[in-house]
């Protein structure tokens, strides 16, 4: 940005709220604009079940992916670059959660070596909520009031989608972006 650039930042944009306000900041001094790519919100799933959600009374989410001996070894498995397993993979979820129905208020969260758990308020939807990336078979689901939205399959060209959302002005913002880091942060889960 200081270069006179916009920028494209992969996720998680930031690890914490305070990294986002410092983003904010930047972006405001320097008259550009930080873009996260969370391709997540262009899945077909997901944008149908965008016009179901806010009207719903439940949600549950079902987010289990395998990754292998690699990931710890990358930067992806060290907490103090990638934020941890919820920030790093979680925040597509949350992302889509808070996209959806703005803001949530967690009502409890908890962690352990092999997966976490919780349970989120979007004003009168509850959504309860599980991720783990040890799981023998990949699987991505959310169902609401009973209707499964598979995410399991499907992410083939959504980054190309994302950064020409992004570079035709459409794409998530900093703040949209900032919502589900913060909402991670409430959980105490980061």
């Amino acid at each position: 940005m200081l270069a006179g650039a916009n920028v494209i930042c992969e996720k998680p944009v930031a690890l914490s709220s305070y990294d986002i306000g410092s983003l904010l900041g930047e972006q405001e001094e320097a008259e550009r604009q930080v873009h996260p790519l969370l391709q997540m919100r262009l899945h077909p799933q997901m944008l149908r079940m965008r016009d179901k959600i806010a009207s719903a009374k439940s949600v549950r989410i079902e987010y289990h992916v395998y990754r292998g001996p690699w990931y710890d070894k990358s930067w992806k498995g060290r907490k103090e670059h990638s934020g941890g397993d919820v920030l790093n993979i979680g925040v597509h979820l949350f992302d889509v959660l808070c996209w959806c129905l703005g803001q949530g208020k967690p009502v409890d969260s908890t962690k352990s070596a092999e997966r976490s758990d919780g349970t989120i308020e979007f004003g009168s939807v509850e959504v309860e909520w599980h991720l783990s990336r040890r799981a023998k078979m990949t699987g991505r689901t959310f169902v609401v009031d009973g209707e499964m939205f598979d995410v399991s399959e499907g992410f083939e060209g959504l980054h190309t989608q994302a950064y020409a959302q992004i570079l035709e002005g459409n794409g998530p913002t900093l703040e949209s972006a900032g919502m589900a880091i913060q909402l991670i942060e409430d959980m105490k889960l980061c």
